[in-house]
């Protein structure tokens, strides 16, 4: 028969091991405070929807900001603005979906191109501590350290959504002026 210390011993050790772990994980998820994907795609790409089911899975439904490009100008035209920003040499008749514009901490550190669903990949991604990621429509990934840059786009994901075409002007506008 057993001592009650060999019983309680495997108990013990994995009690410490979860405290442990939970406190690991505590820590991780504390230094993000806030991780917010802007995405720019359509309910009718079959890649933008797997996208945003791996992204509402891996960091929750309050994470994702959809921005649906069909039927909406005013997406339209900061989802054009974006790739003009940061992408100006992709050819304006080859843009590609879903585009997303990651924030962490309230900073710009991800605009990629493409429905990437690899966690190692976003683990990267979100590890980005030095400038902007970009990955582009053929997958080249690069930096940019332009805070210039990053507050035009900060101002662009963050404009609020026209709703009727009498402020449709005022949207043109301000993606005009964020550009310039």
């Amino acid at each position: 028969m057993k001592s009650r210390r060999e019983l309680l011993t495997p108990i013990l050790v994995t009690i410490v091991l979860v405290v442990a772990f939970s406190i690991s994980v505590a820590s991780v998820i504390g230094e993000r405070q806030s991780i917010k994907f802007y995405i720019y795609g359509s309910t009718k790409c079959l890649a933008c929807n797997l996208f945003k089911t791996f992204v509402k899975e891996k960091f929750g439904k309050d994470s994702i900001v959809f921005n649906e490009l069909v039927g909406n100008k005013s997406n339209a035209e900061v989802f054009v603005s974006i790739y003009d920003l940061v992408f100006p040499e992709v050819d304006k008749s080859r843009l590609a979906i879903p585009l997303t514009v990651v924030v962490v901490d309230d900073r710009v550190t991800a605009v990629v191109v493409g429905a990437y669903v690899s966690d190692d990949f976003w683990s990267n991604v979100l590890n980005n501590s030095e400038g902007i990621l970009l990955v582009d429509p053929s997958g080249k990934i690069s930096r940019i350290y332009n805070q210039t840059i990053e507050q035009k786009l900060e101002s662009l994901i963050k404009m609020p959504v026209q709703a009727d075409a009498s402020t449709h002007n005022e949207a043109n506008q301000q993606a005009k002026n964020i550009l310039t």
